[in-house]
């Protein structure tokens, strides 16, 4: 499971640019892990938004730490329902 407070603004071109500046949190059995993001992104044809950015992980627990170490890539898809994939 994870949180995400993520804010955005848009750019006098229609464009997107947003961020989850660290605090994000990812929730395993394991352990916790909390996470930064930033991202572009742009209105689509349903009514939503599409991202793609960057995020940043850290976490003490032994079996996240190698996350510590990676800028991992992400894609968001939003439809007019709020809807995430």
């Amino acid at each position: 499971m994870f949180q995400v407070r993520y804010s955005s603004r848009i750019d006098g071109d229609g464009t997107i640019y947003g961020e989850c500046p660290n605090s994000g949190v990812f929730m395993t059995v394991e352990g916790i892990a909390t996470f930064r993001t930033t991202g572009a992104g742009a209105f689509n044809e349903y009514g939503g938004t599409k991202f793609r950015g960057a995020a940043y992980f850290s976490s003490a627990t032994s079996s996240l730490a190698g996350l510590n170490r990676m800028c991992l890539v992400y894609a968001s898809d939003v439809d007019g329902a709020g809807n995430a994939t």
